[in-house]
């Protein structure tokens, strides 16, 4: 039997206009202060942590100062060959 659209349509806003009754699963916010706190607990966390020098400046671990990894060397040739086409 085929269904009208006007027949889908009333169907469709039914459904929509139905009240699901999740209400007690919606996710809750948190207030100003809540976040506040966190924002100071992770200040505090981050303070206890040991001060790294910037790694962009020493390179990975490991590799004497100024040595750049032979992959990343190899990747960046390639890429430039690409390009070059």
């Amino acid at each position: 039997i085929p269904v009208t659209q006007a027949c889908l349509m009333e169907d469709i806003e039914q459904w929509l206009s139905t009240d699901v009754g999740n209400d007690a699963e919606e996710p809750k916010g948190v207030t100003s202060e809540e976040f506040d706190k966190f924002l100071e607990e992770r200040a505090k966390a981050a303070d206890r942590l040991p001060n790294l020098s910037s790694p962009s400046a020493e390179g990975p671990p490991g590799l004497p100062r100024g040595t750049a990894p032979r992959k990343k060397t190899q990747e960046k040739k390639d890429e430039d060959t690409l390009f070059a086409l």
